[in-house]
């Protein structure tokens, strides 16, 4: 419970990234409805895609940079360090592509397929998060990390918090005969998938952290941010 008590002390950073978040699902919804018909409209597509990708890398960069000390403005801190982290984003974002078309093909429809392939997904972001970590500036080594086994005690729940719940709330249809209550009850189930999934993503951030940082990463109480940001 501390970890997310440091989180929710970095409160004006957070609030931010979750704006982000939700600003990036707005976009995403509505890049799913550009015509591409005409090249000018292909064009807008792709420039919108490539946008979203680059918004959500350098929300995860800033996400795992809050939790280096001496930084206070992580979107600045890891504006000079995109490259790599948009690799490995792009990476991710592919892997997941291609999981998701496995998982779609019609010979694939057993459902003990489809839980092995997300299975192998969250190993790659558990594996891959500690190299994020490391090229958004926090002063830790990414392998050393992976080596820890405390990490892995906390980083699989944490994923699980941050992916499985919010997953399955969005997609759980409660049996609802008025459509005010659906949108109302879908609303308030998106929101909160939303918000736990950014807290939790960004507790495993914090986790990290602190496996690689031997406990550094933590605030003063009281402090919303932390004291000087690191060059």
């Amino acid at each position: 419970m501390s970890l997310f008590h440091d989180i929710f002390q970095r409160g004006r950073l957070f609030a931010k990234i979750l704006l982000g978040h939700v600003f990036l699902t707005f976009l995403y919804a509505r890049w799913l409805w550009v015509s591409e018909h005409t090249p000018l409209h292909l064009a807008i597509a792709a420039f919108v895609g490539v946008m979203i990708v680059l918004g959500l890398a350098w929300l995860q960069a800033a996400a795992f940079a809050t939790f280096q000390p001496g930084v206070t403005e992580p979107f600045h801190y890891t504006s000079r360090r995109l490259p790599k982290v948009l690799a490995l984003t792009t990476l991710t974002l592919g892997l997941g592509l291609l999981l998701s078309w496995l998982g779609g093909r019609e010979s694939a429809g057993a459902a003990w397929f489809h839980t092995a392939l997300w299975s192998f997904f969250g190993l790659a972001l558990l594996l891959l998060a500690p190299w994020v970590a490391e090229f958004s500036g926090v002063a830790l080594d990414a392998a050393a990390v992976l080596r820890h086994p405390r990490y892995w005690l906390g980083a699989v729940p944490l994923l699980f918090l941050a992916t499985v719940i919010p997953f399955k709330l969005v997609w759980w249809a409660a049996p609802a005969d008025n459509l005010l209550i659906q949108l109302v009850a879908s609303s308030f189930r998106f929101s909160l998938a939303l918000l736990m999934g950014v807290a939790a993503w960004m507790g495993l951030a914090g986790w990290i952290a602190r496996i690689g940082l031997g406990g550094q990463a933590q605030l003063d109480p009281g402090k919303d941010t932390l004291p000087a940001e690191a060059a």
